[in-house]
């Protein structure tokens, strides 16, 4: 199964309908977008700044593109992978899955990683077309110390997500038609 990267022109290609090579061996699933960095490389999009003052990056998508290749791809029958691991990029997901209209039997969004999710987003992904692909269950010591003390209860949300969000380990979780 592959994703193509959003900034390949083989993506743009399949967003506009141009059907992907697929073989016995490969299939096209649709394509992949990073949403902001890690939280180990202090490149994850936060809702306020680091636990240092230090300030967050920046989402690297805006709320309109993610919806435009949502739709797109729910009209070829393909899948969005989204890797969003800070509280903002998580809560990105949500506000677009919650206001982009989309058909019955879409893929779901894959998102990868959603290492700090904070309680408000975590109300608004449930019960949306989501499966949340998460690591660890447990924090670095040097993540709990960057994101401070009153959001450390938000990292590694896995028991948290699997309340009424669809969960899988990495490489473990199953691709939508796959």
């Amino acid at each position: 199964v592959l994703f193509f990267d959003a900034a390949l022109p083989e993506a743009r290609d399949l967003l506009a309908g141009k059907a992907p090579i697929t073989t016995r061996f490969v299939r096209v699933a649709g394509i992949s977008a990073r949403l902001d960095g890690s939280l180990a490389g202090r490149s994850a999009a936060l809702t306020s700044p680091w636990a240092d003052g230090q300030p967050s990056a920046p989402l690297r998508r805006d709320d309109a593109q993610l919806a435009t290749w949502l739709k797109a791809l729910d009209g070829h029958g393909l899948q969005l992978s989204l890797e969003a691991t800070g509280d903002a990029a998580v809560a990105q997901v949500a506000r677009v899955l919650a206001s982009t209209p989309r058909p019955a039997g879409a893929a779901p969004v894959r998102m990868e990683g959603a290492e700090l999710v904070g309680p408000t987003t975590l109300t608004a992904l449930q019960g949306q077309p989501v499966v949340c692909v998460v690591g660890p269950a447990e924090a670095p010591d040097a993540q709990l110390a960057a994101v401070g003390p009153d959001r450390k209860e938000w990292l590694h949300r896995r028991a948290s997500l699997a309340f009424g969000i669809p969960t899988n380990d990495g490489i473990r979780c199953p691709y939508h038609g796959w």
